[in-house]
């Protein structure tokens, strides 16, 4: 790969327009746009790298009196978004998967990319308490209904896969809370 194209994957810049087609699409009929998406693993990555962006700008925004520290933290993130994206949705749709075949016997890393990576608009919520619980709680309504969409099954089916990671975590922090308290 020359270095124009690896800057270009990098930065991944020119079809934002398309992707919040897409973004409006999700929001206007979640369902509907689960049980018709089928994006294949670089629009998934450009959706996602798009959103991880909207996300350090909005939140760029509501602490910009932070100072210069936040400044270039936001930067680095901006800049290497499409890095963090892989490791964001890879690590979520993994698990996702994970789950849905333990649950449900079907295996499609692929659909559970695509829900792991819409599920990030959540993250446009500002990191206000209050307001991070309501996008906590979208962010769960979206995998259940994406992950029932995407892998044709059961809604039942699909909260149990989409809960499993959440209560290992769960046990997994109040498990390191404990000890550390000790």
């Amino acid at each position: 790969m020359d270095d124009f194209q690896f800057e270009k994957e990098m930065l991944s810049f020119g079809n934002e327009k398309e992707i919040l087609a897409k973004l409006i699409a999700l929001i206007k009929n979640p369902p509907h746009f689960f049980e018709v998406n089928k994006d294949n693993e670089k629009q998934v990555m450009d959706v996602g790298t798009f959103i991880v962006r909207l996300i350090v700008i909005t939140n760029f925004i509501l602490f910009l009196k932070q100072g210069n520290i936040i400044l270039t933290s936001f930067l680095l993130v901006f800049i290497f978004a499409r890095f963090f994206t892989l490791v964001i949705i890879g690590i979520n749709a993994t698990l996702l998967n994970f789950f849905v075949k333990l649950f449900c016997k079907k295996d499609d890393i692929h659909a559970a990319d695509r829900v792991a990576a819409y599920t990030l608009i959540t993250g446009i919520i500002p990191d206000i308490w209050y307001l991070r619980i309501v996008g906590l709680l979208m962010a769960i309504s979206l995998e259940i209904i994406g992950i029932s969409k995407q892998y044709k099954i059961s809604i039942e089916k699909s909260f149990l896969a989409v809960m499993g990671p959440l209560i290992i975590l769960a046990t997994f922090g109040a498990v390191l809370f404990t000890i550390v308290s000790i």
